[in-house]
C-alpha cells in the first residue's frame, strides 16, 4: 500500500530494528540508521556472504527472504507466490506478470504507478479491482528493508494473496469503508486502522499468528525481528490500534512491558468490526 502517508515505510525501521546504541536518536523515526548498518546485518546473519552491485536485488531477496516468508508468511502469500511464479530466481517481466495476475485473480488487474498516490485515489482503484503497482525494484543498498514500496513489496506483499477471493473481499471491503467515510470524521480513523493492518498486521492461522501485512511479509528486517522475539503480537481491535499511535509519525510506537513493539493480529479477514 503506497498512498501518501509521510511516515510510510520509514516506520518499519523504528518498529522493527533499532539502530546500534550509539546511533539511537530518541523520539525520532528514522530509516537511514538501519541502512547504514546493512553490511553489519549481512555479516551477522550471513557470515562470508557479500553483496555484488551488479547482481539483481530480486535474486538476493529470493535467497535470503523467500525461506523466511515460507516460515512466517500467511498461507495466502505462500500459495499466491507459487501461483504467480514469484519463486523464480529471476524477476518476472512486468507485462507478462500483469497478464498472469489478471488470470489467477479472476479479473483483478494491475495499474502501474510511479510512486505514492493519494488514499482516495488508491482505494478508488481498488474498488474497481485495479491494484496500483510500482514496477521498479529496490536497490541492493536497501535490500533488507526497502525505504519505499517497490515491485517486490507489491508482488510478494499485496498481489500474491490477492489471487484468492477471501483476500480480494478484504481489500474491497476496506476500500468501500474508506471511500464511504471520505469527508467525515470517520475517515482518518478508518484510514489509520486499514493502513496498519494492510501493511503491518498479522492474521491468525490455527494457533499461530502469521504475517499478513505487506510491509512485514516483504521485509527481511521484519522477519528477523519477529523470529528473534523483538515484537509482540496481540489481538487487533480498533481501540488498541488507534491508542498505539502506530499510524502517527510524531508519536513513539507503543511497547509492551518487555520493551517489544506491539503489533496486531486479526482472527479473520472480516474487517467490518474494525472500520466504521
Amino acid at each position: 500500500m503506497h498512498f501518501v502517508i509521510r511516515q510510510g515505510m520509514r516506520l518499519l525501521s523504528e518498529a522493527l530494528s533499532p539502530p546500534a546504541p550509539h546511533e539511537i536518536l530518541q523520539g525520532e523515526r528514522l530509516f537511514r540508521p538501519f541502512l547504514r548498518q546493512q553490511r553489519a546485518w549481512m555479516r551477522h546473519f550471513y557470515p562470508g556472504d557479500t553483496l555484488e552491485k551488479h547482481r539483481p536485488s530480486w535474486q538476493y531477496l529470493q535467497k535470503y527472504l523467500s525461506p523466511l516468508i515460507q516460515a512466517s508468511g500467511s498461507r495466502w502469500h505462500c500459495e499466491g507466490i507459487m501461483r504467480l511464479g514469484l519463486h523464480s530466481q529471476d524477476a518476472p517481466d512486468f507485462s507478462e506478470f500483469a497478464r498472469r495476475f489478471h488470470g489467477e485473480s479472476n479479473g483483478f488487474s494491475i495499474h502501474p504507478v510511479k510512486g505514492e498516490i493519494e488514499p482516495v485515489t488508491y482505494f478508488s482503484l481498488i474498488a474497481q479491482k485495479k491494484f496500483p503497482c510500482i514496477p521498479e525494484m529496490r536497490h541492493n543498498d536497501s535490500l533488507f528493508c526497502g525505504s519505499e514500496p517497490d515491485f517486490w513489496h507489491e508482488a510478494i506483499g499485496h498481489l500474491a494473496p490477492l489471487c484468492f477471493p477471501e483476500v480480494q473481499d478484504f481489500y474491497l471491503s476496506v476500500a468501500d469503508k474508506i471511500l464511504s467515510s471520505s469527508g467525515t470524521p470517520r475517515y482518518e480513523r478508518n484510514l489509520a486502522i486499514a493502513w496498519t493492518l494492510s501493511e503491518y498486521g498479522f492474521l491468525r492461522e490455527g494457533d499461530s499468528p502469521k504475517m499478513f501485512g505487506a510491509a512485514l511479509v516483504s521485509s527481511h528486517l521484519a522477519h528477523m525481528r519477529y523470529l528473534h522475539n523483538y515484537l509482540c503480537v496481540e489481538p487487533a481491535s480498533a481501540k488498541v490500534i488507534l491508542e498505539s499511535g502506530f499510524y502517527e509519525a510524531d508519536r513513539a510506537i507503543a511497547r509492551d512491558e518487555a520493551g517489544r513493539q506491539r503489533f496486531f493480529c486479526m482472527d479473520t479477514l472480516n474487517i467490518d468490526a474494525l472500520l466504521d
